[in-house]
Formats: C-alpha cells, sequence, structure tokens
C-alpha cells in the first residue's frame, strides 16, 4: 500500500499501532501470568493516518514498521 500511496493512486493509509498493540498485549500477559489485577476496561491505542506529506516521520516508519524496505 505504501507504494500505491508514493505512485498517488491512494491518498491515505489508515494504519494501527501495532507495535504498541503488541507491547501493551505483553504487558498485559505478564501481570495475568503474576495474578497481578488487570485493567477492566478496554484500553484505546487509536490509529495513525498515514499520507504522503507524513510518510518520511519517525512515527509513520515506526506505524508501517518499515525502517529499511524498498520497493
Amino acid at each position: 500500500m505504501v507504494g500505491q500511496l508514493k505512485a498517488g493512486e491512494i491518498q491515505a493509509i489508515v494504519s494501527q499501532k501495532a507495535q504498541e498493540i503488541g507491547i501493551r498485549g505483553v504487558e498485559m500477559g505478564v501481570k495475568a501470568f503474576k495474578g497481578e489485577a488487570l485493567m477492566k476496561s478496554t484500553e484505546k491505542i487509536g490509529t495513525i493516518t498515514i499520507t504522503t506529506d507524513n510518510l518520511k516521520q519517525p512515527e509513520i516508519n515506526q506505524a508501517l514498521q518499515d525502517t529499511e524496505c524498498t520497493n
């Protein structure tokens, strides 16, 4: 999809913050394993909107998990 964004075929990508979701999941798993109290409500992590204007920003690369990728 990043290639399509760069080519102008699409205007934006809306992406989940997969790395942050994974980190929170592991933290919750460790707490559960230790018998510690867990949150009673769902924590909202949100999404990130990626456009050609912000494609090179570090936060975007982290969300895409695309630090060394080439097309």
